[in-house]
This record gives C-alpha cells, sequence and structure tokens, in this order.
C-alpha cells in the first residue's frame, strides 16, 4: 500500500506498508517542489500509471506520474552498474525520483506539469474521469476553481 502524505515541511513523502504487516511502514522519498505547505494529495489511477496531484499553499498545483519499472527497464540499468550507475542514479533529480520495494519491485516518479492559474493558497485537487478523459478540477482561496484537462497522448494540461 502507498502512502503520500505532506505538511507544513513542503514536502511529499512516498511510503509503503506491506499488507501482511501494518506495522511495516518504510520511508522512500520526499517529493519537492513546494515553496509552501501542502494543502490537499489526490491519486488517480489510470492504465498503469498513477496520477498524483498535490496543492500548495505556494498556489501552485504539481501533477506527479507515478509508474512501476518494467523487467527490462531494471535489467538496462543494472547493467550499467559497471559505470557506477544505478537505476536510482539515473532517475534522481529534482524531477525525478525512484524507489525500490523489499519485493524487488522499482518504482518511477516524475514531476510532470505545474499548474498555475491560481492567485492564492490551492486548497484541493480532485481528479475526474469521463469518456476517457481525465480532467482536474482545483479550488482556490482566490474564490476560483481551475478545471484542467489531462491529455495522456500529449501529457499537455489546458485549462478549460
Amino acid at each position: 500500500m502507498l502512502i503520500l502524505n505532506g505538511g507544513y515541511d513542503c514536502n511529499i513523502s512516498v511510503s509503503t506498508v506491506l499488507r501482511n504487516t501494518v506495522s511495516d511502514l518504510k520511508f522512500h522519498v520526499n517529493l519537492q517542489g513546494h515553496a509552501n505547505a501542502l494543502r490537499d494529495i489526490s491519486v488517480n489511477n489510470q492504465y498503469n500509471v498513477s496520477l498524483i496531484g498535490t496543492a500548495s499553499q505556494d498556489s501552485y498545483v504539481r501533477l506527479w506520474t507515478l509508474k512501476q519499472l518494467s523487467e527490462e527497464e531494471v535489467k538496462i540499468f543494472e547493467s550499467r552498474r559497471k559505470d557506477n550507475i544505478t537505476i536510482f542514479d539515473e532517475y534522481k533529480s529534482q524531477t525525478s525520483y525512484a524507489f525500490k520495494l523489499d519485493e524487488g519491485e522499482y518504482y518511477h516518479i516524475l514531476l510532470e506539469s505545474v499548474l498555475y492559474d491560481h492567485e492564492d493558497t490551492v486548497s484541493s485537487v480532485r481528479f475526474y474521469e469521463n469518456n476517457g478523459k481525465v480532467f482536474i478540477l482545483t479550488s482556490s482561496f482566490d474564490f476560483t476553481v481551475g478545471l484542467w484537462e489531462y491529455t495522456n497522448v500529449s501529457s499537455r494540461l489546458v485549462l478549460i
């Protein structure tokens, strides 16, 4: 089970709990980028990629993608160990993170986009699917809401 939480430290903590042992909480990585406290986190699972939306007091929404790396992708990076490059090094940056579960599964989290149309704290972010399209609804303390369309093919976001 994946656990995402955030607060006043501006980070989104990514942890997991094995289903059989709830007391075994394992921290993996902190997603960074927001300049102020987190207000909301929302997740949408589509196909083999999860979309994660994070809303913050910095007036931005960050959209992250989480996907499990295939065995082929992992083998490619494992074969590069002779160059002292690991899969974690390859994916690690300020917008990209990789982590491994105890079962040997690797996951990659990537900052897909930053939504910036609100002028005050973004209080909520939600995903909505309709006719094969994914929409993102955001609300803010500036008394506005934003409706964004996520297009999986081009990874573009359009404010509607």
